[in-house]
């Protein structure tokens, strides 16, 4: 059987096996895959649906926002398309459960590559896509970092046969990896990953023998395919870079400091998690939140899983794969003293020296190259298991001493935090490198190697490993020296990795260890403890049965896997009524549709309430527009207008028509008398800094109907009537019919941005800052037409940079199509 059709029986396989797994959400069309950031951003995914081409301002939240500027999610990613397909809601379950079927697909190409076995393929893909650190992103709702993760296994698939091939072919699929990723708009995940894949790039290239000129075409090709997939995808990167380091809260002081770029890191009981899934809870659901570590709340699990972490330590002990092991052991280890946070005193380092990592948060996400890295490192494990039966006896003597230690530390966790489980860790250190660096005792006494290793590349992957035996030679003082170096190149990581448990953290980014809540659920441990010991008994004897056949193997591995898999995976499965988070027959919206049905003309909502349908993001999916919601890049002066002025003032200039409350009888909404309008005229004001206007405002005494304050120096009193009308309002393009007794001020309550053009009767005008994040323009006496479009010069330029990288990648096509 051909190896395309191979691949495709097994993507149809596992795709039957994922409709099982999400059988609640796939056969019932009225349930939404419970995906939290998703489906409270669900309105933006149906006002989405509207356009085909994205309009570049969002004008349902927060006062206006960009769309591409500010980061306008994955709108352009190619799962979207399926919102323009089905309805939206049930897209995003959709789009979870495609982003899973990718990672299974592109780790079963990786792993088929790494073993030269379709079936060892399978497994792998099979570990990957169902990794716990990878599959609960689905409850956070987090497709981003999923359709990152999902793609990477392929890239690095493509990235080597680059390298060591030079394959053109394999360039164009790099390219495409990165735009998959960049479209993501996960931006931050995207960039851990072109780092650790360009230290990879490095490795490869030099751990190898290649020619100088060898080297640097294939480094030239790597580079190559980097550029396109950058230049296609740069309206997902320059813009965003741009906007966020400027204009967005992250810009802010606040948002660049080493303690917020540490919060939601990894702590002590998140890496213990890591080896026994069960040792730390979930706040996944709402029955009963099991959480009690540092972070706030955990939608997710950090483990990798037990069969793909013991088969990534047994490849850490293989001698044949000293360097492999050490290059990716050693960046797990780097990764994690990033994921860490301030428990590592490496992550100050990373923090001053890695260029843009200061706007980044959540560290943690860097263990996203963990599953990756157990891929490569298992796959010599079964490429030859049949050699390995004694490293896979040490790898469960290691795993299973891992496993004790963990629980043991899980019922003392207050006591043994700390020095005890840095000292474990170094001892632990030094028994595995005892094992990966074996020595014999030489007749006088002294020690020296008892085996050593030479491999020869012999291109397209392969390698060939001779052995040599000297139970009685006397080593040379180079041996001794190689020896030595690869006890410290080993060491090191285990010191750091000690370091870890001697630093705690504590500031108003986490909140203490909830003990107590810790010893109420410490049973969830010995159940954890029971399936890991399962799964590490049967893998090691399924490995070590030499009459077996590899298809078997691999479905018997993969079955006792699924218990573990199962069990951490299962609880992040979980459906809800679509009408929980999309109603568009709910008498509220009904009843403002009525009082309210010229949408253009329809005031902002301030919505208070916690029922998701009608509140949040998702007002949007019904034509509104909410003063409130939520985006991670909102412009930094509407955040300082909405939240230091809480007054009638601030609802009033805001455009609120409608406040949506919860109270005693329920949820209800009243509307508010003193909207000052989407656009208003003004005959009077007076200029001042911005954070002077919002102490104006807080002065309940201020005339704020009557004199408009604007960011400047300049003053006016005048005297005047006039009248506005809207006569089109699309999110990025709005025109007013003016009239007006004299020259005068519109005012427009929607956020001021330097992209925002003005045309007065159809001639270019200046916008201003007014009443410290909204717009205001001149119009003359008389009858005027005023239009405002938002067009991103940033958005531009990252178009024109794009067409010059379709232009390189249509050019990469015709080499490869027409030369040899």
């Amino acid at each position: 059987m051909k190896k395309n059709q191979v691949l495709a029986i097994a993507a149809l396989a596992f795709l039957a096996l994922l409709l099982i797994v999400f059988n609640g959400f796939v056969f019932d069309s009225s349930k939404l895959m419970l995906t939290s950031d998703a489906l409270n951003g669900l309105g933006s995914y149906y006002m989405r649906a509207e356009n085909l081409i994205l309009p570049e301002w969002d004008a349902s939240r927060l006062g206006g926002v960009p769309t591409l500027d500010a980061v306008a999610g994955s709108a352009y990613h190619p799962l979207a398309l399926l919102r323009f397909v089905m309805d939206p809601g049930r897209a995003e379950g959709w789009i979870f459960i495609f982003v899973i079927w990718t990672a299974f697909i592109s780790a079963f190409i990786l792993g088929s590559y790494l073993t030269d076995k379709w079936q060892w393929g399978a497994l792998l893909g099979y570990l990957y896509a169902f990794s716990p650190q990878y599959f609960t992103f689905v409850y956070g709702g987090h497709e981003g970092k999923m359709m990152v993760f999902g793609i990477a296994p392929f890239a690095m698939y493509a990235l080597l046969r680059l390298l060591r091939e030079g394959s053109l072919k394999h360039l164009i699929y790099l390219s495409l990896s990165i735009i998959w990723m960049v479209t993501s708009a996960h931006i931050q995940l995207t960039y851990f990953f072109l780092w650790g894949a360009g230290l990879f790039v490095l490795f490869e290239l030099f751990s190898n023998k290649l020619s100088v000129k060898i080297r640097g075409i294939r480094l030239g090709l790597a580079a190559l395919a980097l550029a396109i997939g950058l230049m296609i995808s740069a309206f997902q990167v320059i813009p965003p870079y741009l906007y966020t380091t400027t204009e967005s809260v992250r810009g802010s002081a606040e948002k660049t400091t080493i303690e917020h770029s540490a919060s939601w890191s990894l702590h002590g009981e998140e890496l213990s998690a890591m080896i026994l899934p069960g040792f730390l809870g979930t706040d996944a659901g709402n029955e009963k939140n099991t959480y009690w570590g540092q972070n706030h709340f955990k939608l997710n699990a950090d483990c990798a899983g037990t069969l793909l972490t013991f088969l990534a330590l047994c490849g850490c002990l293989l001698p044949s794969n000293r360097k492999q092991a050490l290059f990716w052991f050693s960046g797990c280890v780097i990764a994690l003293s990033y994921a860490v946070g301030l428990h590592s005193f490496l992550f100050s380092v990373w923090f001053n020296i890695i260029p843009g990592v200061k706007n980044f948060r959540a560290p943690s996400m860097a263990i996203f190259w963990l599953p990756l890295a157990f891929v490569f490192l298992a796959a010599p494990v079964l490429k030859n298991f049949e050699e390995n039966k004694k490293i896979i006896k040490q790898g469960a003597i290691l795993y299973g001493a891992l496993l004790v230690a963990v629980l043991i530390f899980r019922y003392a966790w207050e006591s043994l935090n700390g020095v005890p489980v840095a000292i474990f860790v170094l001892l632990f250190g030094g028994y595995f490198i005892k094992l990966s660096e074996p020595i014999v005792k030489r007749k006088s006494g002294s020690s020296i190697l008892d085996f050593s290793f030479s491999s020869h590349y012999l291109g397209n992957g392969q390698f060939t490993v001779e052995h040599h035996h000297h139970p009685h030679y006397n080593p040379s003082p180079v041996n001794n020296k190689l020896l030595i170096l690869r006890v410290v190149l080993w060491a090191v990581p285990f010191l750091i990795l000690a370091s870890f448990f001697l630093s705690p953290v504590d500031n108003g980014y986490f909140k203490s260890v909830n003990f107590a809540k810790a010893g109420e659920l410490a049973s969830f441990s010995i159940n954890s403890f029971v399936i890991c010991g399962i799964v590490l008994g049967t893998a090691f004897f399924v490995l070590s049965n030499e009459k077996m056949d590899i298809a078997k193997k691999a479905m018997i591995l993969a079955a006792v896997a699924a218990l573990d898999l199962a069990a951490v995976n299962l609880p992040y499965i979980q459906n809800v009524p679509a009408s929980q988070y999309y109603n568009p027959n709910h008498p509220i919206i009904q009843a403002i549709k009525k009082d309210s049905p010229n949408n253009s003309e329809r005031s902002r909502i301030f919505s208070l309430t916690r029922n998701p349908a009608i509140s949040g993001n998702n007002l949007a999916a019904y034509g509104f527009r909410n003063a409130l919601g939520f985006h991670d890049n909102e412009i930094a002066t509407y955040r300082v207008f909405k939240e230091q002025l809480q007054n009638q003032a601030m609802i009033d200039i805001m455009n609120v028509g409608y406040i949506i409350f919860d109270g005693d009888r329920g949820t209800g909404f009243q509307p508010n008398p003193g909207d000052l309008g989407r656009a208003k005229l003004y005959y009077n004001f007076e200029s001042m800094e911005n954070q002077a206007i919002i102490q104006k405002l807080k002065d309940n005494d201020f005339d704020y109907r009557n004199i408009l304050l604007l960011e400047g120096t300049d003053k006016a009193e005048g005297l005047g009537q006039g009248k506005v009308k809207i006569t089109s309002a699309k999110m990025d393009n709005i025109i007013f019919e003016v009239e007006s007794s004299s020259a005068g001020k519109l005012f427009i309550s929607e956020n001021y941005h330097k992209y925002w053009k003005a045309k007065v009767n159809g001639e270019n005008t200046g916008i201003r800052r007014a009443f410290s994040t909204f717009m205001a323009l001149d119009v003359p006496q008389g009858k005027s037409i005023v239009e405002l479009r938002y067009s991103s010069d940033n958005v531009k330029i990252s178009l024109w940079i794009g067409l010059a990288g379709l232009l390189l990648l249509l050019g990469v096509v015709l080499v490869l199509r027409f030369l040899p």
